[in-house]
């Protein structure tokens, strides 16, 4: 029988999965949810479950259902992939000098394409395209012509949608 996962990456907290009735061999059919190859919650009757955050980490997941009848024969679901990216993308900010270097990262689903941006507060602004690498970390450099103190302010976004805001405020010599 066949399970619905959301498709893409998702960042809810709750997560719903269907699947179809399977077929039925002795008695009332009773189902099992299993992540990564581990149980998740209570067996059910019923033909959808919900996932809570706490159950299913950060990543990439094979989500299968097992369906049990009333003497304990057992048979299982087609795996289904399961994405799942509740945290922002991270921003460090590297200085040496006059020069800077932003680091965005994003390890789970990976970041946008087009949707980093970096304001170096001296009027010269960076756009950045993630490419096809997208798990990687996308590195922006900046020289400052002229001493003095600057605001950084970064944007970005990840495939699941969560979106990360930096500004820190840096002084070069």
């Amino acid at each position: 029988f066949l399970v619905e996962v959301p498709d893409g990456w998702q960042r809810k907290s709750t997560l719903r999965v269907k699947w179809n009735a399977a077929e039925n061999a002795v008695g009332t059919l009773r189902y099992s949810v299993s992540v990564d190859d581990e149980p998740i919650g209570k067996k059910t009757t019923r033909l959808h479950a919900v996932l809570k955050s706490r159950r299913v980490g950060e990543g990439r997941h094979k989500l299968q259902v097992f369906a049990i009848d009333g003497s304990g024969q057992e048979t299982g679901s087609r795996r289904a992939t399961l994405l799942v990216d509740r945290k922002p993308p991270r921003v460090r900010l590297r200085r040496r000098g006059r020069r800077v270097a932003v680091v965005v990262a994003d390890r789970t689903s990976g970041l946008e394409g087009r949707t980093v941006r970096v304001d170096f507060g001296d009027r010269r602004a960076a756009g950045h395209r993630a490419g096809r690498r997208k798990k990687r970390p996308r590195v922006i450099r900046h020289t400052y012509r002229v001493a003095g103190r600057y605001r950084v302010t970064v944007t970005a976004r990840d495939r699941a949608g969560n979106k990360a805001s930096y500004s820190r405020r840096v002084r070069v010599r």
